[in-house]
């Protein structure tokens, strides 16, 4: 299943003058291609990720993924973010601080209703994908900067996403866990080629 983006664009509107973030783009991710959009802070990278993820509607265009449609202006269709099966993680992590590392990577599974039995070999599986086994039960303020960014992605690989979205995943490392989490994302990658996967980053 290919994504598709098709003329896409969305404003933001205040009590001043509307603000266009995205104008029009047209995009195709490829099934298990890995797509990188880089661009100066402001440029419309996140409200992109935003717009596929449903978080933001478009106010033109379309969002499709294989023969679902994600959104159409035109034609009035919003799957709401639940209904899409799309994982994005946050360049603030995002972990809730007073669950262990199991229970922030089980909670998608938890919420979509998935019985115990179930979750806990896809956490473990997953987990042991990000090379995270032993601090399963520690909670996000033991951890290190470099853990908690394997904990987030952790918890969006174990729903098995068909879109898999990173925003700006690495910008609160150092330089040395930097590039060895890049290597980790290249290996998921090549090891999950169902997913689109999208990042945004800086220039460098």
């Amino acid at each position: 299943m290919n994504l598709v983006l098709e003329n896409l664009s969305k404003q933001f509107r205040g009590t001043g003058r509307a603000v266009t973030a995205v104008n029009g783009i047209d995009l195709t991710a490829a099934e298990g291609e890995f797509l990188v959009l880089v661009g100066p802070s402001g440029c419309g990278k996140s409200t992109v990720l935003n717009l596929v993820a449903g978080l933001e509607r478009p106010d033109s265009g379309s969002v499709r993924c294989g023969g679902q449609v994600f959104a159409s202006a035109e034609d009035h269709v919003f799957l709401p973010p639940g209904d899409r099966n799309v994982a994005m993680v946050f360049q603030s992590y995002a972990l809730y601080p007073h669950m262990t590392v199991f229970e922030n990577v089980a909670f998608p599974l938890r919420v979509s209703g998935k019985k115990l039995a179930d979750i806990a070999p896809a956490v473990r599986e997953a987990a042991r994908m990000l090379n995270i086994e032993s601090i399963l039960t520690r909670r996000p303020a033991e951890l290190s900067g470099g853990q908690r960014q394997r904990v987030a992605i952790a918890r969006a690989l174990v729903r098995r996403p068909s879109v898999f979205l990173l925003d700006e995943p690495l910008s609160n490392l150092d330089a040395q866990l930097r590039t060895s989490t890049r290597g980790e994302l290249k290996r998921l990658q090549g090891g999950s080629r169902h997913y689109h996967s999208i990042r945004h980053s800086r220039p460098d």
